[in-house]
């Protein structure tokens, strides 16, 4: 039954994003992908505990504080990136060069397949603040054949999070969510307040005719009166107790 199911465009993009990783991967081989990824973690490091360090010499230089202090962190990370970058490119040559070439191209592929769906884990997970319910996703998202996938991966992801980070995480989300909410009950009040204040004309000339002039009543129709009433009872339902009338 599956196979019926058509792709959708989110299938479509993990598809290309995981094939895409697979690729770049198996060509660089996996000594190269994983020593450049410790390349930029390197440098984050190198930046963030070696700019107390190098922050008076960008002072001395620069009279801006807040361009030396820039300056001093750009610096860094981009000095420490290039050196170990340099290192990787010079280790992965000797290791393709050497009999595990086959067996470097082969877990570069296995690894590039991996970080691929890391990568769309990562995205749905933003994702997921804009759409944090079901019901809200478009078609082209909750008819995905990749989604249980990706959601696996989103819901691993999480779990590594630490546990304040995931309680901000997770009011992001509530707020997302309200700010929904209040987006679509402030489209409803516009409509109805254009539907009250622009009654349909009951006839071209502009005033009714004999047969539906006894008809015409002064005040709102029954529907208009029932969706004011449920717009009203939402509201109310909203408030505190304590602030309630």
């Amino acid at each position: 039954m599956m196979d019926s199911v058509p792709l959708t465009f989110l299938d479509l993009v993990v598809l290309a994003v995981v094939l895409i990783s697979a690729a770049l991967a198996f060509f660089r081989g996996f000594v190269h992908e994983v020593l450049a990824i410790a390349a930029w973690v390197g440098a984050g490091f190198a930046a963030m505990y070696g700019f107390p360090l190098a922050r008076p010499f960008a002072r001395d230089a620069i009279p801006l504080p807040w361009a030396a202090d820039g300056a001093a962190a750009v610096g860094l990370f981009l000095v420490t990136l290039v050196t170990l970058s340099l290192l990787t490119k010079a280790l992965s040559g000797q290791v393709q060069g050497s009999r595990l070439n086959s067996l470097d191209r082969s877990l570069g592929f296995l690894f590039g397949l991996a970080r691929g769906v890391v990568v769309m884990a990562f995205a749905f997970m933003v994702l997921s603040w804009v759409y944090p319910t079901a019901e809200g996703r478009p078609q082209w998202i909750s008819g995905a054949r990749t989604l249980p996938l990706v959601e696996a991966g989103t819901d691993a992801l999480r779990s590594l999070i630490p546990d304040h980070l995931k309680t901000e995480e997770a009011k992001a989300r509530g707020l997302t969510r309200q700010t929904q909410e209040d987006v679509r009950r402030a489209i409803e009040a516009k409509a109805l307040y254009d539907k009250l204040s622009r009654p349909s004309p009951s006839t071209t000339s502009g005033s009714p005719t004999p047969a539906l002039a006894p008809t015409l009543q002064p005040g709102y129709d029954s529907a208009a009166s029932s969706s004011l009433d449920q717009l009203f009872q939402d509201e109310a339902s909203r408030q505190p107790p304590d602030e309630r009338p």
